[in-house]
């Protein structure tokens, strides 16, 4: 300090310092003790250089922070600034060599868009170390500045553009003409103005023709338009009617404006719903076009969902022009042909030109309309005659339009299935969404209604099925409780014929059978599905009932309320690359989802011994394809139908744990009073006779022993309700479950 070499005292220098702070320093010293503040100078010193240094690190931790998120928001000269201030306090003990380096790494970074990026980046590697950000700076800052000068000098060529002068006579005299009127106008203005000024009186001013001395309301001088739009319903057209250009941007035909209070002018839409490539959109059902068309943006949100949009492109030859009703050649950007399905008809391809467009309608022209089944036709009424485009279908003429209407209502409300809860999807996030009809639905094809669910062919369904879907947009989608989602048609799913080419690249009988197999859904209702509550006994026990050999103890201890928990047991036990300690971290998880195929072998092996109904939909369900549906509300990372699929076939070599011994087929417990008798009993090899002198040698004895198939136990007149008598009865059970 500059009062030290004065001679001052300490209660001086204290007094001074004190005078000095304000602020958080001076919140500091006052938190001090008092026994510190009283002591002298030196000591006031040294505690607070203590107490400051203890938010050393602290800032040292934020100016870091400070440092990975600053970004360049202005000029390269602001930015080096906060760099350096930033980088000097996160970094407070590197030397000016390591400052330099991080400096120049993290602006080169920050101008990693600029074209001369390369000549910034070989500036920081041919420079030194403690001189790389000052060679890196000093090149950004000149490479902004001929920036600056660049656009300025074009600016400055721009506005001398536009005040050039046009070229001849006429416009050289209307030009100079021009700007003498204007003068002449201003001088007299401001003759007005002054003469109003002397006068000491404020004249009015027209708005109109900005001149002083009269209102706008009293100006003889026309008026100028005025500059508000005029609303698009109010304007008429006083030359006559209003031709409609053929553009993407308002379609052929579309009724952009009313022009007349006459709405016979205009007509309704023929708009159906078609599902192609995975999503769902409008299509106008245009007789007038020759073509159809699909916009550009449809392919693009396909592209975004992750949907595939592998489509086969048809060369257009250029021989024949496309014009529209204006006769203006349409341009087009490819041509493709795809798989279109009009709501719930059959699935056709169909050719369509790829086109730019502000919307996604999709045109479907006279070559998609017959081949999609429908036909422009006449229809009498008692009134008038009118056009109507409908579907074409047998028997068409026996029926009303109404009375077709309310049929087909009634059908689709009798086998609608809906969403049973509200499910939120965010984007790209998965969900199991559970679905429902009015009544068990058993076999057929589910045709979906939704974006998320695709069409399903189904086998066994109940009433409920849980699917689980993927949001694959950049919005979020909500699923409400009862929306429709599609709707159910039982039938017989019949495995069509093999495709038989003469061509050599085309598929052949043989290939056809080995590839297409039958798919079948797993409802939660079906005997097969791992959450499946059966009624055969075998669950909401122990492991053990259902596996008695199984040799971990909290393996054998665990409750299993369904197949699922079962294999999940079955799987863990009898993974022999895990030591105990794992095993019995992953026995510990709540909801463990583990499962391997020969674990899930175990448990539909064990289940099929025990249930004749289970066992005869395991060999129903051999050389199918199954596809389960989900078990957890968040999916698991392995197909659980596939698993199913080869636990099935995987059953006829599979073998339960704890081999069976074949020599110790029968078991013979006595008690003691047949020891005596016991000893000249001949008694067969595949016998083993054992005479217990208590309850629990006879426990340890069956514990102890491999399982037997056949256990034979005298028992006394009454059994005694003791703990030895529990154990028995449990070694008892762990044989009679073979």
């Amino acid at each position: 300090m500059k009062y030290e070499g004065l001679g001052l005292t300490d209660d001086m220098l204290v007094h001074l310092l004190l005078s000095k702070l304000e602020g958080y320093p001076r919140v500091v010293v006052d938190a001090l003790p008092r026994a510190v503040r009283e002591a002298g100078f030196a000591a006031l010193i040294a505690a607070l250089v203590e107490k400051f240094s203890e938010n050393d690190s602290a800032s040292q931790m934020k100016a870091y922070m400070a440092l990975k998120t600053l970004s360049k928001r202005s000029d390269v000269s602001s930015y080096c600034v906060e760099l350096e201030k930033l980088t000097q306090r996160a970094y407070p003990s590197a030397s000016e060599a390591d400052l330099s380096c991080t400096r120049a790494g993290e602006l080169v970074a920050q101008l990693a868009d600029w074209p001369e990026y390369l000549q910034l980046y070989t500036t920081m590697e041919v420079a030194p170390r403690e001189c790389a950000y000052e060679w890196v700076k000093n090149l950004a800052l000149r490479c902004e500045r001929s920036r600056e000068l660049a656009r300025t000098a074009k600016a400055t060529t721009e506005v001398l553009k536009s005040h050039t002068t046009p070229h001849g006579y006429d416009g050289l005299t209307t030009t100079r003409e021009t700007q003498l009127n204007t003068n002449r106008g201003r001088t007299a203005r401001l003759k007005q103005s002054k003469d109003a000024t002397d006068t000491g009186q404020r004249l009015p001013r027209c708005y109109n023709c900005n001149e002083y001395g009269h209102f706008s309301r009293d100006c003889k001088k026309q008026r100028k338009a005025d500059d508000k739009a005029v609303p698009a319903s109010s304007r008429r057209n006083p030359e006559g009617p209003r031709v409609l250009t053929a553009s993407w941007g308002r379609r052929i035909g579309d009724a952009g404006e009313i022009l007349s209070p006459n709405y016979d002018l205009v007509g309704e839409r023929t708009v159906r719903n078609v599902h192609l490539l995975g999503l769902t959109r409008k299509a106008l059902l245009d007789t007038g076009s020759q073509i159809s068309i699909l916009p550009r943006q449809v392919i693009r949100a396909a592209e975004l969902a992750g949907l595939d949009t592998d489509v086969e492109t048809v060369p257009i030859t250029g021989e024949h022009a496309v014009y529209d009703a204006s006769g203006h050649r349409m341009k087009f950007g490819g041509a493709v042909r795809l798989a279109i399905q009009i709501e719930d008809g059959p699935k056709h391809r169909i050719p369509l030109f790829i086109m730019d467009g502000d919307d996604e309608m999709i045109v479907l022209g006279t070559n998609a309309l017959k081949t999609l089944g429908f036909c422009l036709t006449k229809s009498d009424s008692n009134h008038e005659s009118f056009l109507d485009l409908r579907k074409a279908e047998n028997g068409a003429e026996g029926s009303s339009p109404a009375t077709k209407c309310q049929n087909v209502t009634r059908s689709a409300a009798s086998t609608r299935v809906v969403a049973s809860e509200r499910v939120y999807i965010r984007p790209g996030e998965q969900k199991v969404v559970t679905i429902k009809g009015p009544h068990r639905l058993g076999s057929g094809i589910l045709w979906s209604e939704c974006d998320l669910i695709p069409d399903m062919v189904c086998n066994g369904l109940g009433k409920t099925v849980q699917v689980t879907v993927t949001n694959g947009g950049s919005e979020a989608k909500i699923v409400r409780g009862g929306q429709t989602m599609g709707r159910f048609e039982p039938t017989a799913v019949a495995e069509l014929e093999p495709v038989s080419c003469n061509h050599m690249l085309e598929r052949t009988a043989a290939q056809v059978t080995d590839r297409e197999q039958k798919l079948s859904l797993l409802g939660i209702d079906h005997p097969l599905h791992l959450r499946h509550q059966c009624g055969c006994g075998l669950f909401n026990q122990m492991a053990h009932v259902a596996l008695p050999s199984l040799s971990h103890p909290m393996a054998r201890a665990k409750k299993v309320n369904d197949m699922f928990q079962l294999a999940n047991v079955a799987s863990i036990a009898e993974q022999s690359c895990w030591g105990d300690e794992r095993k019995e971290e992953e026995l510990r998880k709540k909801n463990s989802s583990y499962i391997t195929p020969y674990g899930l072998a175990l448990a539909v092996d064990a289940h099929r011994r025990r249930c004749d109904v289970y066992a005869e939909a395991v060999d129903k369900a051999r050389g199918v394809q199954l596809e389960h549906s989900a078990v957890f509300p968040t999916p698991l990372n392995y197909d659980l139908g596939d698993r199913l699929v080869t636990a099935i076939a995987m059953l006829d070599h599979t073998r339960l744990p704890g081999t069976i011994h074949r020599d110790q087929d029968v078991f013979l417990a006595l008690p003691p009073p047949f020891a005596r008798l016991n000893a000249e009993v001949d008694y067969p090899s595949h016998v083993v006779p054992f005479v217990y002198p208590d309850w629990s040698a006879l426990a340890q004895k069956m514990i102890a022993m491999p399982i037997t198939t056949s256990v034979i136990i005298v028992w006394p007149e009454s059994t005694p309700e003791s703990r030895q008598m529990r154990q028995v009865l449990i070694a008892l059970e762990r044989h009679l479950q073979c």
